[in-house]
């Protein structure tokens, strides 16, 4: 099963992600994307992990291709936060097409979709404040806007956060 939890920054959707993954039961594998670049992104890591602390997760760094996710173990659950920090590494650090990163992305789902009963990915909504962008961050926008519509229609439930509250698009009684 794959849950996709999207929106705006600061509204929820890690929290609500984590508690998804609870509610799976088994053993859970928290897969950041984040690399720890300067201090707000330090910040920002630091308070996620103290916010799933106790929730039971192994946490595993990996930036890259998801194909190379080293599981040491059989996990129930896989967290991944976030869609668009990998989509940025992929695209910026790789130097490879936006074809390329976008089937990169969905390639290492399908993958992963196969490791685990569970998969329960964050991403961002940055479509909405109308600000016209360079051209390099107006790139990354379309390739994140394809990825979220294609992980969009392989997922078995969608859900927009807003203000700490999902607003099911699809398969909302599918959540235990």
């Amino acid at each position: 099963m794959l849950v996709l939890l999207y929106g705006g920054s600061a509204c929820g959707k890690s929290a609500m992600a984590e508690d998804v993954c609870v509610s799976f039961g088994g053993e859970r594998l928290y897969i950041a994307t984040m690399r720890p670049w300067g201090n707000d992104a330090q910040e920002r890591i630091a308070r996620h992990r103290t916010l799933r602390a106790d929730k039971g997760f192994d946490t595993l760094e990996h930036y890259q291709t998801l194909q190379t996710l080293p599981l040491s173990k059989h996990y129930n659950t896989l967290l991944l936060e976030c869609v668009g920090n990998l989509t940025a590494n992929i695209l910026f650090e790789g130097q490879i097409p936006p074809h390329q990163v976008i089937d990169e992305v969905l390639d290492g789902t399908k993958w992963l979709l196969r490791q685990v009963p569970h998969l329960v990915y964050v991403t961002n909504d940055i479509f909405s404040d109308g600000i016209a962008y360079p051209e390099e961050t107006s790139l990354y926008q379309r390739c994140i806007a394809q990825i979220n519509r294609e992980l969009a229609q392989l997922a078995d439930v969608v859900a927009e956060v807003v203000c700490g509250l999902a607003i099911y698009h699809k398969g909302g009684g599918l959540l235990p």
